[in-house]
């Protein structure tokens, strides 16, 4: 197997960063708010008072980044959409249009019951009343406020018994109203959301769908051809193991899985076995390669591969792998034959239980004097061909956007887009001071925030987002840099 761990960790990590010493403290907010966590993570980790100057520091940097995020003409539009949801006016909007569909049909169904045209095809000499068709049409077309009015004006009938007082009804009216003419803050909400493009459900976001799984269908089978070739070069220079490489290794059917999101595929799988001798002598190297007789013989796990486009899809992915794991790892006695691409294959029940010490191993892998993640085996990597970032941010995307959306952050961006809305005000302008001003540090809402992150169990993650960063950077290899490894060794031999 020392193969296997000499190429791995003789790759570059052209992703990583550095834990050994704590976040830089440039002018940027994201910056200094990652510095902040990560030295009161340290002071708690070591049961020390979490220092003042983190605080004010947090709580400064979260307040220039809310800014920055709120400015009408640089900010971040899916934030301002967020902080506009929180308005009674919005969330009445959502709430109605989140059952809109439903309501629809349920509506439909009840008039199509009675007034649907062909209820009256079959009756000799008797056509569809007039009031009828009326209320036919206008659910056919989705004129609500149309159809209650119908409903209310019509004669009564005991098939369509309080039509306009349904609360379906009601809801898909009040709806239709919102839409026609909306308050303020809606139409400043849906303008937004319009301006990011990515509405559930719409074109644009069912195109993106389409090219993020063609991106991440690309990911993979780059993954799954180059750690082919390092399988098929495994194959000949290791002469006591027999390897391959199989791909989108599922859970089987009936396998016990109570983790919620837990990683139930996996995206290439790295195995081995022992190649069957034909001499007892352990000196003579004569072996031979697999029959039908030794085609029962189970797998190893040597390496788990996950393929991803990007940096940021594998550092959202972790916590789903490790979830994985949990659930790959359940202790185990016998072989398990799991569903692949490539048909079935036999795995270890011993190979599957080791995978509780890589998971482990990545949990505890800490800022000092670690070994390379990639040095033991079974392992896992990311494999991730997207180019090295110019610069690298101690703060994740997803933690940026948590950062923000924490209910004290909302509460305060609210505020602040309320005052630049009032007349005879000048713009925003973000600030760069490094620590909160007294008004600041005061301030509830930011002190609501930063007390979420130290002590919610919700916002661990949090704390934690920059080692957890770090170590899942470490876990990323391309597959370029693979197959020149391959390439120079098969060279060398």
């Amino acid at each position: 197997m020392e193969f296997v761990q000499q190429m791995l960790t003789r790759l570059p990590r052209r992703h990583r960063l550095r834990p050994s010493c704590a976040p830089p403290l440039p002018a940027s907010p994201v910056a200094r708010i990652a510095a902040a966590m990560e030295a009161a993570r340290r002071a708690l980790a070591h049961a020390q008072p979490v220092p003042e100057r983190a605080r004010l520091q947090f709580i400064g940097a979260l307040e220039a980044m809310i800014r920055q995020a709120v400015h009408d003409e640089s900010g971040d539009p899916m934030f301002q959409a967020a902080v506009l949801r929180e308005a009674y006016e919005v969330q009445t909007y959502e709430s109605l249009r989140s059952t809109a569909a439903q309501d629809a049909r349920h509506i439909r169904g009840l008039v199509d019951a009675v007034a649907h045209p062909g209820k009256w095809r079959n009756v000799p000499g008797r056509q569809s009343p007039l009031w009828l068709t009326d209320l036919h049409e206008a659910a056919k077309k989705g004129a609500w406020s149309e159809l209650q009015r119908s409903a209310r004006t019509a004669r009564p009938s005991e098939l369509l018994p309080q039509l306009a007082d349904l609360d379906a009804l009601r809801r898909l009216v009040q709806l239709q109203q919102m839409e026609a003419a909306p308050p303020e803050v809606l139409t400043r909400y849906l303008k937004l959301r319009e301006h990011n493009g990515l509405v559930a459900g719409s074109t644009a976001a069912s195109a993106e769908g389409r090219r993020s799984r063609a991106r991440g269908a690309a990911s993979e089978t780059r993954a799954a051809d180059a750690f082919q070739a390092f399988a098929d070069w495994l194959n000949a220079v290791d002469h006591m193991h027999e390897y391959r490489v199989v791909t989108s290794l599922r859970l089987p059917a009936g396998f016990i899985s109570n983790l919620g999101r837990a990683k139930a595929e996996w995206d290439c799988v790295l195995l081995s076995r022992p190649r069957k001798r034909l001499s007892p002598d352990p000196q003579k190297l004569t072996v031979q390669p697999a029959t039908a007789e030794y085609g029962n013989t189970p797998w190893d796990i040597l390496v788990l591969v996950e393929a991803k486009s990007s940096v940021e899809a594998a550092l959202s992915d972790f916590p789903v792998l490790l979830r994985g794991l949990t659930v790959l790892s359940q202790p185990r006695d016998t072989t398990l034959d799991f569903p692949c691409a490539q048909g079935s294959i036999r795995l270890n029940g011993t190979s599957l239980s080791a995978l509780a010490n890589l998971k482990s191993r990545l949990q505890d892998w800490r800022d000092d004097d670690m070994p390379d993640p990639l040095s033991q085996l079974p392992a896992v990597v990311y494999s991730c061909d997207a180019p090295p970032e110019p610069s690298t941010s101690p703060l994740t995307a997803a933690s940026r956007m948590q950062l923000l959306t924490l209910p004290g952050s909302l509460k305060y961006a609210t505020a602040l887009m309320e005052n630049e809305r009032r007349p005879r005000r000048p713009p925003m302008s973000p600030p760069n001071s490094i620590t909160a001003s007294d008004a600041d540090a005061n301030n509830p809402n930011l002190i609501e925030a930063w007390i979420a992150v130290l002590n919610s169990p919700r916002y661990r993650s949090l704390l934690a987002q920059f080692p957890q960063q770090c170590r899942v950077r470490e876990l990323i290899i391309r597959t370029d840099d693979l197959l020149e490894a391959l390439r120079k060794a098969a060279a060398d031999a």
